[in-house]
């Protein structure tokens, strides 16, 4: 059984879950969420996007229950 965390999408991201957040069971690294998000929203595997878990960027993490996971599309900026 793995940990209830909540996840947030933003951007076209959103766009491809079509919501702002989801509450899943899952334990793992952030490697594992990404093949478990792009298994259940096919889509994803065509965007770039990164984790942000506790509003910092992160690559590859073993995630907890009490953290706060977004993904984040890529950014334009001037």
């Amino acid at each position: 059984m793995g940990k209830i965390m909540t996840i947030l999408y933003f951007g076209q991201i959103r766009g491809i879950t079509k919501l702002s957040q989801e509450a899943i069971s899952f334990e793992g690294d952030l490697q594992q969420l990404r093949s478990y998000l792009i298994e259940k929203y096919p889509a994803l595997a065509q965007v770039d996007f990164v984790f942000a878990v506790n509003k910092k960027i992160m690559t590859n993490v073993n995630l907890s229950a009490a953290d706060e996971i977004a993904l984040l599309p890529p950014f334009s900026g001037g």
